[in-house]
């Protein structure tokens, strides 16, 4: 399958209050912890990544529904969020992808965390 070039991520595009990346994210904050979890699935596609950005008991983070989200976004999908924290656990997000011979899809999340700095990880996401 031929390669496709990324999808535009500029950090340097996100209006005042807004993030824009689809770097691999982390624990630190609200976003960040969005990115982590995006990342491990659309980047990495590493089961145990996807887990550790996922609150403990949290359905999103079991094998069936990690395996899901891997089928959502086949191997070679590139993709950019952009962020804006609206509370301190909400984070509304627009994810624009693209697999690799399809178009560009974008799709528009709430995602909610927990945990304090340094141990944000995710609770949920569903459609805005």
């Amino acid at each position: 399958m031929p390669a496709i070039s990324p999808i535009a991520c500029d950090p340097g595009s996100a209006e005042p209050g807004e993030t824009v990346t689809r770097a691999a994210g982390g624990p630190d904050t609200p976003p960040d912890a969005v990115a982590a979890y995006h990342h491990a699935v659309i980047t990495t596609r590493d089961a145990a990544q996807v887990a550790a950005a996922v609150a403990p008991g949290q359905s999103m983070g079991s094998p069936a529904l990690i395996e899901a989200a891997f089928d959502g976004f086949p191997a070679g999908t590139t993709y950019c969020l952009r962020m804006r924290q609206t509370d301190a656990t909400t984070v509304l997000a627009t994810l624009d992808c693209q697999p690799p011979g399809a178009p560009v899809a974008q799709y528009k999340v709430r995602a909610t965390t927990t945990g304090a700095p340094g141990q944000v990880r995710l609770t949920g996401e569903v459609d805005q």
